[in-house]
């Protein structure tokens, strides 16, 4: 370049032809350079690396991952990137991206780690070597089975990209930067071995990572699942109630029937050498004395346990494939699939069914997909689709969905860090009669009257003003959006929500970070939730 114009209209032509990530990798590179200058020019030094990595190429055929994140010293953002290169060591493609509201150092890490893959999908790698310098995350991609922390959902994303390749592997790299990093207590907890750990790094102990939050059927409990326990809190007023720890747990989930019984899902080795581990479900009643807390154990009819659910007397137990219904705790029938009497098929969504919910009456199912873009309601008499409810444009995580006791309203939370109320319509379905409660010690001895409440005003409904184009233009400008929402600050956890019963426009969002939020709308005008009680972290009540 002769003269700063022949370089400005370079750098035009050059961005008005790059995409996205090839303009902000050049931004950031020219701001670098911006700040070097400045610094030389004010006579200050400019700091140079203090170590220059380099990298083995990898085996014939094979393309290599290296990424990398990093978080910001305030602590609100992130930014991770990646170098993909051949056998030769030839520079294929690079990667960087600004994550916002990620604080934790591993959520970073696997972020850039998806990005690079969806990357290694553009340029059609087929053989992939993922080298990472983060240690925790390298056994959670390695590991069988679902990962149910927090970062599970990104986790199981990156397992599916690499299971569409031909071959691939996970290896992690000794770095001594790692050295300078300040690990943060769920990287810490998550590292069970230092035999690997770069010299002069030392782990110390931290709290248990959540495994699996749940709440009961009224919305007014919760249980928090560690891998060596779990704990049972009330919603209103928070406060700390039965828990259990031990080392010898294994737990992997849990379900909260009443404030004081349970059910938790562990792993333990099985009693044959070499075999894979029993599945149990463990009975706890928090009633009884310490020594005889646990009151049954079952055997899981259908391999690891993917989920379960509680009411009442029964309890379903659903595997890889097949789910179980038991009546009490004895193992009743399997459930019936789809195509045999009784069962009703619903064509959810185009893509795969990603989180789904029945009313408290089961006459409703709501159903997200994988793009997380779309929540449908359809009725389980006949799997007609009743409702279409638009959480955003953007593709998401969608981490659970939770019906109001009334069915009036119907709770969404995904990785967008943002928790959806959307008002349901009044369908005039038959009504089905409740099931009794059989635990009565989860409600009040007095009768518990629900407050009626307030259909939503009909010019805050949130749908499309081009409703009217229905069947002509795609859905949409025919779903309904939300009716209230609530921005959780810096979240990247997944969070789970449940409307209280004896509150009805009350939301309790806990999240795999322990924080816990408790949150009120206005059923009429809707709009911007506050929190009416938050706590950082109730794991320490």
């Amino acid at each position: 370049m002769d003269n700063h114009g022949e370089l400005s209209r370079w750098l035009l032509e050059w961005f008005s032809t790059a995409d996205g990530d090839e303009r902000e990798a050049m931004i950031q590179a020219i701001y670098g350079l911006w700040l070097a200058r400045n610094s030389a020019r004010d006579g200050k030094r400019i700091d140079q690396p203090h170590e220059i990595m380099e990298l083995e190429a990898p085996e014939d055929g094979w393309v290599k991952i290296n990424s990398d994140g990093a978080v910001h010293k305030g602590g609100s953002k992130a930014g991770g990137g990646a170098v993909l290169r051949d056998h030769n060591g030839a520079f294929l493609a690079g990667v960087c991206h600004h994550f916002p509201h990620i604080v934790e150092p591993e959520a970073a890490e696997i972020l850039a780690c998806k990005r690079a893959l969806h990357v290694a999908e553009e340029i059609n790698v087929q053989n992939v070597h993922l080298e990472l310098d983060c240690l925790p995350v390298v056994p959670m991609i390695n590991q069988k089975g679902i990962n149910y922390s927090g970062a599970g959902p990104w986790i199981q994303e990156i397992k599916q990209m690499l299971a569409l390749k031909n071959d691939y592997k996970v290896t992690w790299v000794k770095r001594t930067a790692l050295m300078d990093l300040s690990l943060s207590p769920s990287v810490m907890a998550s590292t069970s071995s230092t035999s690997e750990l770069p010299d002069g790094v030392v782990l110390v102990p931290a709290p248990d990572p959540l495994v699996h939050v749940a709440f009961n059927q009224h919305g007014t409990h919760f249980v928090a699942a560690m891998a060596t326990g779990f704990h049972v809190f009330s919603c209103h007023p928070l406060e700390s109630g039965m828990h259990r720890r031990s080392s010898e747990l294994k737990v992997t989930s849990a379900q909260l029937l009443t404030r004081s019984q349970l059910a938790v899902a562990t792993r333990r080795p099985s009693a044959v050498s070499g075999a894979v581990d029993d599945h149990v479900i463990d009975f706890w009643n928090g009633m009884c004395k310490p020594k005889d807390a646990r009151t049954n154990t079952v055997r899981s009819p259908c391999g690891a346990v993917g989920g379960f659910r509680l009411r009442g007397d029964h309890m379903l137990v659903a595997g890889e494939g097949t789910a179980t219904l038991f009546d009490g705790v004895h193992w009743e029938k399997e459930v019936r699939r789809r195509g045999r009497a009784g069962s009703v098929s619903v064509c959810a969504h185009g893509s795969g069914v990603a989180c789904l919910a029945l009313s408290r009456d089961g006459r409703l199912l709501a159903t997200a997909g994988t793009r997380g873009t779309l929540v449908r309601i359809f009725s389980t008499a006949d799997g007609t689709k009743l409702q279409e409810l638009r959480r955003g444009t953007e593709g998401a995580d969608i981490h659970c969905i939770a019906f109001s006791h009334d069915s009036k309203w119907l709770a969404v939370s995904s990785d967008k860090a943002t928790v959806h109320v959307f008002s349901i319509n009044d369908f005039n379905l038959t009504s089905s009669t409740l099931e009794e409660d059989h635990a009565s010690n989860d409600i009040l001895a007095a009768p518990l009257v629900l407050p009626s409440s307030p259909a939503p005003a009909t010019t805050n409904q949130s749908s499309s003003r081009m409703s009217f184009l229905k069947g002509y233009l795609p859905t949409y400008f025919s779903s309904k959006w939300s009716f209230a929402q609530f921005r959780i600050p810096n979240a990247w956890t997944k969070c789970s929500v449940a409307f209280d019963r004896r509150h009805p426009n009350t939301i309790t969002i806990v999240c795999m970070d322990k924080r816990f939020y408790r949150c009120e709308f206005d059923p009429v005008k809707g709009g911007d939730m506050v929190p009416g009680v938050y706590h950082e972290n109730f794991m320490d009540l």
